[in-house]
């Protein structure tokens, strides 16, 4: 036997959103509709048809404000940290979503981005894509806690989030891309030239060297737009404290912004780059 309904399936969406839930678990739908644990999905039938209610995950569910029912779900950055923690997995936003998080959004948010060490399906929830990208590296990661829309979201600091994206271009949708989430990370003042240095030390050599190159030369023609500077000389004696080698900037990518062989490419001395490709960025 159910016990007494509190709210109709057709108005469990609202009721939620006026008291403030983001998430339910299938126990407390089933204890606000009054029916048996099997019944939760039958009787939600009709709200998840009209986009009231959405199936997150296995036993989760989320109720979908009237402003978003064309999308078929609120921004899932306003309920992943409950999502993960339901699923019983650590997680932070990285790459292009952590960016956002800190104001680097020129591209827009599109895909929800969640580092986890978990291996999970990337998924849509409504129409909103969540790319969930296996780290085995995240207890290491500087996180912080940030606010949305009222919700507590982890996120990846922002000096690590540059050198992610360097490593990952793919997930900023390019290298150009890249160069412009690390331009407005930098315009908005959002980076630490010591927290700069101290990330690098989670990163390949690589990785550093060319993280170094670009947001050097970024700084650089950005001055005109910073009202403080970064510090580089920190993460510039670490990387003249590794072992001595050359890398391309490219890394092979971007053929289309590759220079002639010898007809302007250099090596930058201070962090060991083959500058062998165009920096474009838009700001």
């Amino acid at each position: 036997m159910g016990t007494t309904r509190v709210v109709k399936p057709t108005g469990l969406a609202d009721y939620l959103i006026e008291r403030g839930d983001r998430v339910v678990t299938t126990e407390q739908v089933a204890a606000l509709l009054g029916v048996r644990l099997e019944r939760v999905s039958r009787s939600l039938a009709v709200p998840r048809r009209d986009k009231r209610m959405l199936s997150v995950t296995k036993g989760l569910w989320a109720p979908v404000s009237p402003a978003r029912r064309a999308a078929g779900t609120n921004p899932p950055v306003e309920y992943i940290g409950e999502m993960m923690s339901h699923l019983g997995h650590r997680y932070c936003l990285g790459y292009r979503s952590a960016a956002a998080m800190y104001g680097a959004a020129h591209f827009g948010w599109g895909d929800l981005q969640v580092i986890t060490t978990a291996r999970l399906r990337s998924r849509r929830l409504g129409a909103w894509p969540v790319m969930f990208v296996t780290r085995p590296d995240l207890d290491r990661l500087p996180v912080r806690s940030l606010a949305r829309a009222g919700a507590t979201v982890e996120v990846a600091s922002p000096e690590t989030t540059v050198f992610d994206l360097i490593a990952r271009p793919d997930l900023a949708l390019g290298f150009s891309r890249t160069a412009t989430l690390v331009a407005e990370l930098l315009t908005i003042d959002a980076l630490d030239g010591a927290a700069l240095a101290s990330a690098a030390r989670l990163h390949p050599a690589a990785v550093v060297r060319r993280g170094g190159l670009l947001v050097d030369r970024l700084q650089s023609e950005l001055a005109w737009d910073m009202e403080n500077p970064l510090d580089l000389e920190p993460l510039a004696g670490y990387v003249k404290a590794l072992p001595q080698r050359t890398v391309r900037l490219s890394a092979g990518r971007e053929s289309c912004l590759r220079l002639d062989s010898g007809a302007g490419e250099r090596v930058d001395a201070r962090w060991g780059v083959l500058v062998d490709m165009d920096i474009e960025y838009s700001v």
